[in-house]
């Protein structure tokens, strides 16, 4: 059985978070993503920040989770990126087949 989870990234810019979000799809290692605008406050190098960015929410499952992780790292735009992996323990049966339908550990091979 195939286990879901979302990701959730924060990305430093809109053209950044729409590139990482067409590649995610693209190669079939995330059903969906959301792109939303967010206004994060936290502490960085022991200074207060505030700062505007896109949180990414990407669909997938448990398989294709090291390879989103290493592409966010690698494109997300900052030295310390947030992944953090939620799991989806229940949803409708309809999207969750198509979720799995629809991400490449589940493929048969054909894009």
């Amino acid at each position: 059985m195939t286990h879901f989870v979302r990701v959730l990234a924060t990305i430093s810019c809109e053209t950044l978070a729409r590139k990482i979000a067409i590649e995610l799809v693209e190669l079939h290692l995330a059903a969906c993503v959301q792109r939303a605008p967010i206004v994060s406050v936290y502490r960085w190098q022991g200074h207060e920040c505030e700062n505007s960015e896109i949180e990414l929410a990407i669909k997938t499952c448990t398989c294709c989770v090291n390879a989103i992780k290493e592409l966010l790292r690698k494109e997300s735009g900052y030295a310390t990126t947030q992944i953090l992996v939620c799991p989806i323990l229940d949803g409708d049966t309809d999207y969750l087949q198509w979720l799995q339908s629809n991400i490449a550990c589940n493929q048969n091979k054909q894009a």
